[in-house]
């Protein structure tokens, strides 16, 4: 049986409350999310285009043009020794307090994509919300943003179809974006960098849980656009002396540098180091894992108290680039057989482990810990939580492979996911976790087919996609509802929001096995 513990709370109040008092004299200070709000309170539908002026210009970075030109290019010229990009580089992570104490550090980063010579459409900027208590994702569709360097243009187009391909889940929270600096410190480096002629995607994200759901959309994105990179904003540790500053940081910053997803989630997720843009830097290791990259280049480390001189509470800046082989990136046509079975045992265990993930969570905002020692458990596979209560749907999301976690915590993520993030449905409430029926689907991967004929109804999972819209529906729900062949492919598009006949007209076509089971089993 699985050994749960309790897990620490990822954002303390006390954090926040701290946060905000040092805001004003520290270089940089994140307000910590632990009072949030729905991801839905406040939404703005996008009606008309907006421009959001400079909110940090002279203060975290001079006012004039002149004086701020020659800031950044000072940094940029003082940054040596960068290696050469290998491929196609398709991601930065850059730090964001004021220029005086992290500029240095983020120049690396620019430099290294200016001197890459690449051509850049469209910047996808992900950063965390320090001002306002974000719950879920954020994608500013409306507003192009100013600087004293000119305006960028916000890709609107773009942005509205990582909304729709989120099918709900992301939306456009205005009061989120209004005075984040967070996006806004990279604007004055990418237009030194970049020059003219490039758009940006705005995208706030507090938590590590929402990051899979955004790296598979922004996977998508990178992967049809050769002109799309993603600039993921973090600061490193906050407030500690020097010398554990620095050793706090450069342990993160070797997981970095390796590109281990696995750990750099559980350590942001857990709270055992500090990324105040945890979930953004997560999203851009996702995607650059699920688009073949090996490792990330660490260009450079330094914090606080390197830059400014003061050393007794420092915080922690890093650049790190990430490239992927160059070519066209093609999805790997994988085996829809399901190679290893749970046992009764194993499945028991996965399911109490669902169960115990989300009554943790919906009561106390926090992901147990959980440790398993059967090796299937631990496989790499993906999976999808269902919740029902009195035999109705309450929540149904899940994850395919290639995933960089075992099972056992995949399972964790859907089954939070499931619980509080499915777009249909609020979040569910304590009380509603006492009479919940678990169902849990593990899956093959996916394997593209080239005729409608290969799919065998009740043993074929489908997933039907087409540009950025993607729609899935599971074995059993044909099943369920006595769907035939041209039903199934009808409902799969429309849970796709593309029209019911898509399959016959350009739209990709994907089939999966799973093994499932739930409580009545």
């Amino acid at each position: 049986m699985s050994k749960i513990k309790s897990g620490r709370r990822w954002l303390s109040k006390l954090q926040g409350a701290v946060a905000i008092l040092l805001v004003a004299v520290m270089p940089c200070a994140v307000f910590g999310a632990g009072e949030s709000v729905s991801k839905k309170g406040g939404a703005k539908p996008p009606v008309k285009s907006e421009l959001r002026l400079p909110a940090f210009a002279g203060q975290w970075y001079p006012a004039g043009r002149d004086d701020l030109a020659r800031m950044v290019d000072g940094f940029m010229e003082a940054a040596k020794g960068l290696p050469k990009v290998k491929g196609r580089l398709i991601g930065l992570v850059s730090p964001h307090a004021g220029f005086v104490f992290s500029g240095p550090v983020a120049a690396f980063g620019y430099k290294l994509l200016a001197e890459s010579g690449q051509k850049v459409g469209t910047v996808i900027l992900i950063g965390p919300s320090h001002r306002f208590p974000l719950d879920g994702v954020s994608v500013n569709n409306v507003q192009d943003y100013q600087t004293p360097l000119g305006v960028i243009k916000n890709d609107r187009k773009l942005a509205d179809e990582i909304i729709k391909a989120s099918d709900g889940e992301f939306q456009y929270v205005p009061q989120a974006h209004a005075r984040e600096h967070s996006l806004e410190a990279q604007l004055p480096f990418l237009q030194r960098s970049l020059k003219k002629g490039f758009k940006i995607v705005p995208i706030l994200v507090n938590y590590p849980t929402f990051s899979a759901r955004l790296a598979s959309v922004l996977t998508k994105v990178v992967s049809r656009r050769k002109d799309v990179i993603i600039v993921a904003s973090s600061d490193m540790s906050h407030y500690h002396p020097y010398a554990e500053s620095r050793r706090m940081d450069l342990r993160t910053f070797e997981i970095l540098k390796k590109l281990d997803v696995k750990a750099l989630r559980k350590m942001v997720s857990g709270r055992e180091t500090y990324l105040c843009g945890g979930a953004a830097v997560l999203t851009l290791a996702e995607v650059a894992r699920s688009l073949g990259a090996k490792s990330m280049m660490g260009l450079k480390y330094l914090n606080s108290g390197d830059t400014s001189g003061h050393k007794e509470a420092v915080v922690g800046y890093c650049s790190v680039a990430v490239s992927i082989p160059a070519g066209k990136i093609k999805q790997e046509n994988r085996s829809t057989g399901m190679n290893e079975q749970l046992n009764d045992s194993e499945k028991k265990e996965l399911l109490s482990i669902a169960r115990e993930t989300i009554r943790e969570y919906v009561r106390h905002h926090r992901v147990p810990k959980v440790e398993v020692h059967s090796e299937r458990l631990k496989m790499r596979r993906g999976a999808f939580v269902t919740i029902k209560r009195h035999g109705s749907l309450r929540g149904c999301i899940g994850r395919f492979s290639p995933v960089s976690e075992p099972l056992y915590m995949i399972v964790q993520e859907m089954a939070v996911a499931a619980a509080t993030q499915d777009p249909r449905f609020p979040p569910m409430s304590a009380s509603e976790t006492e009479d919940m029926q678990i169902e849990i689907s593990v899956l093959s991967d996916l394997s593209k087919i080239k005729s409608i004929d290969e799919i065998k109804v009740g043993v074929h999972g489908l997933e039907i996609e087409k540009g950025l819209f993607r729609g899935v529906l599971l074995p059993q729900v044909a099943t369920e509802y006595g769907w035939d062949r041209t039903t199934f492919l009808e409902q799969t598009c429309r849970k796709a929001g593309l029209p019911s006949d898509a399959y016959k007209k350009g739209a990709t076509i994907y089939v999966f096995t799973a093994q499932v089971f739930g409580d009545k089993d």
